[in-house]
């Protein structure tokens, strides 16, 4: 049975994945209109928007990554991929 802290910490592992899975899925769209200006002209408001969005990707890198050094603290083990965490 599980405990509740590492209830907790499964919970938190989860949740900092999921920011994770969102900053690397800001880059879509700009992937895309690279693809894209391959065919076509792409829109300039386009490419500014886009880069717009990923302009802040390294601060969702850096709570990322003080979330994980905080989730290592309390359990001990790095839960980068919340499904393979075994609790003690």
């Amino acid at each position: 049975m599980m405990k509740n802290i590492n209830r907790m910490v499964l919970s938190v592992a989860w949740i900092n994945f999921l920011l994770g899975l969102s900053g690397l899925l800001k880059f879509v769209p700009i992937g895309f209109l690279a693809v894209q200006s391959t065919l076509s002209t792409v829109s300039n408001i386009a490419w500014r928007w886009s880069l717009d969005l990923v302009s802040d990707t390294h601060w969702i890198f850096l709570v990322w990554l003080l979330v994980l050094l905080f989730l290592q603290r309390i359990s001990g083990h790095n839960i980068i991929f919340p499904w393979k965490f075994r609790s003690n």
